[in-house]
Parts: structure tokens; sequence; C-alpha cells
């Protein structure tokens, strides 16, 4: 496997790529992505719903999938950094 550089990483982040959580030289404007699991009712108990999203907000993310009616399932794990983007309406 070869190994990519700072440059590569703010090529492929640019690109929408999730890059390993110890990435190195991929610039400040990474962040910290997290696996949420959740579950809903809908689904099945064996069915878990699973959204990447970022680590500060996190709490955040919960209390929007619970007004859609899912429920956290576990702790979050950080799964990678990726860029940091803008609120969209």
């Amino acid at each position: 496997m070869t190994r990519t550089g700072a440059n590569d990483n703010k090529e492929l982040l640019a690109a929408g790529a999730v890059l390993p959580a110890d990435a190195r030289g991929a610039g400040p404007s990474t962040i910290e992505l997290t696996a949420r699991a959740y579950r809903h009712a809908v689904f099945g108990e064996d069915r878990v719903v699973v959204r990447l999203a970022a680590a500060e907000p996190g709490p955040a993310e919960d209390l929007a999938a619970g007004f859609l009616g899912f429920e956290p399932q576990g702790e979050s794990a950080v799964a990678g950094l990726g860029r940091r983007q803008e609120l969209g309406f």
C-alpha cells in the first residue's frame, strides 16, 4: 500500500473522501466524523441505521433523529476525518 502525503489528503478531502482517523497532514479544515447508530420500530429489531456525522454536534444529531422516531443504539465511534462543511438549507 502506498502512503499518501499532505497534498494527497487535501485533494481526497476536496473530492469528498473520508480519511482514516489517524491521517496526518489533512489540514485544519478537517473534523472528526462519528458513526452514529439508530434503531426505529418500523425497521424492526434486527436492522440498524448508521449515520456519519460530525462529532461536535453529535447530541444535536441524536435529537433530530429522535424527532423522527429513531433511538440511539450504543456509543458513537470515530470513523474518520472529513471536510468541514457549511450548513445547507
